[in-house]
C-alpha cells in the first residue's frame, strides 16, 4: 500500500476461521473514518449476534474494522458454510450477507454458489456483517372451488318436438335472396 492507502497489489484479508475474505483489488483506496490511509484491519466473530429479521435467521457475524474503513471502489466479501450450518427450513439459495446499521440488518445484493458453499457482496465500509437465511414465504392455499349445477341441456343431437325450426327458416331467407337478384336483373335489363 503507498501512502495515500492505494493497494499497489491485489491483497486478502481473512477471519481466522476463514469463514469470511475480503479481496482487495489492486488500485483499492483503503481509507480510515478520519479520511487517512488505514494500515491495519481487523475482524472479530462476534459470538452474540443481532437479532435476526422476521422469518429470518442469523447463521454469523463479524465486526470487521476498524469501524469506518472505507474502500474504493468497492471490495468483494465471501463468507463461507457449511450445509449443517443452514437453519432447519431456509433454503440455501436465501442465503445472503448483511449488514448491521445499528438497528436493523440491511440486506446487500449477495450470490449464492450452492456447489462450493460460498456468498458474495460488495463491500463499501467496514462494519458488522452477517451471514443470514430467509424462510420462503408461507404457502396459502386456495379456497376450494365450488360448483353450482347447471340445468339441463339437450344434446345437439337431440331434436325439440315439432322438429328443428332453423332449416326452414334458413331455406326461406335463401329463396327470398334468390328471388330479390332476379328481379333486381330483370329489372336492370328493362331500362
Amino acid at each position: 500500500m503507498d501512502g495515500s492507502g492505494k493497494a499497489l497489489t491485489e491483497g486478502r484479508f481473512q477471519t481466522d476461521d476463514e469463514e469470511c475474505v475480503i479481496t482487495i483489488p489492486a488500485g483499492t483506496v483503503i481509507r480510515n473514518a478520519a479520511g487517512a490511509a488505514a494500515y491495519a484491519l481487523t475482524a472479530a466473530d462476534l459470538e452474540t449476534s443481532h437479532s435476526a429479521p422476521p422469518q429470518g435467521a442469523v447463521i454469523f457475524t463479524y465486526q470487521m474494522g476498524p469501524s469506518g474503513v472505507t474502500f474504493n471502489p468497492a471490495t468483494t466479501m465471501t463468507m463461507s458454510y457449511t450445509d449443517a450450518q443452514i437453519p432447519a427450513g431456509m433454503p440455501e439459495a436465501s442465503l445472503y450477507i448483511a449488514i448491521w446499521d445499528g438497528a436493523k440488518w440491511f440486506k446487500l445484493q449477495s450470490t449464492v454458489d450452492t456447489i462450493n458453499n460460498k456468498v458474495t457482496a460488495l463491500v463499501e465500509h467496514f462494519s458488522t456483517f452477517g451471514l443470514l437465511a430467509q424462510a420462503p414465504p408461507p404457502t396459502t392455499t386456495p379456497p376450494p372451488t365450488t360448483t353450482a349445477a347447471l340445468p339441463a341441456t339437450t344434446a345437439p343431437d337431440d331434436e325439440p318436438e315439432g322438429g328443428s325450426l332453423l332449416l326452414p327458416i334458413s331455406l326461406t331467407l335463401a329463396a327470398a335472396l334468390m328471388l330479390g337478384i332476379v328481379l333486381y336483373q330483370r329489372r336492370q335489363k328493362t331500362k
